[in-house]
């Protein structure tokens, strides 16, 4: 899918390049190819936005290093994922806050452990 609308965009880049056609050709372009472009466009840009990020050049060389080491296609996605990563950890942080003005909780000790132990040798078992 996604090559079809790499060639269908390549396409109306070109036919808007070229010189102008016969009339047949022309409506071939208006009536086919520019809506299909139109639509791969828009469908490869649904749902996101551009933001331009100015960066040292010390730290665009690491983008590029993590893009070409790291499996990412491109630096959008390795900026998509660090920005997913932040998300996450500010989650996680937002439940230990949570849990840490719930209250005290329970001790820590070789009864808490054997308490667990137990829970989970009896989920093993099947019984309740």
């Amino acid at each position: 899918m996604a090559r079809f609308f790499s060639t269908v965009s390549s396409l109306a880049v070109c036919a808007m390049r070229a010189p102008p056609y016969s009339a047949g050709m022309n409506s071939l372009l208006k009536k086919t190819i520019m809506p299909m472009a139109s639509f791969a466009i828009g469908a490869r840009l649904a749902g996101m936005a551009t933001m331009n990020v100015s960066l040292p050049d010390p730290l665009k060389a690491f983008v590029e290093a993590q893009v070409s080491e790291g499996g990412y296609g491109t630096s959008s996605e390795f900026v998509r994922e660090l920005i997913r990563r932040e998300q996450s950890r500010l989650q996680l942080r937002g439940l230990v806050v949570d849990g840490m003005a719930s209250g005290p909780g329970s001790d820590v000790d070789e009864a808490y452990f054997e308490r667990l132990r137990e829970r989970i040798h009896v989920s093993d078992d099947g019984a309740v």
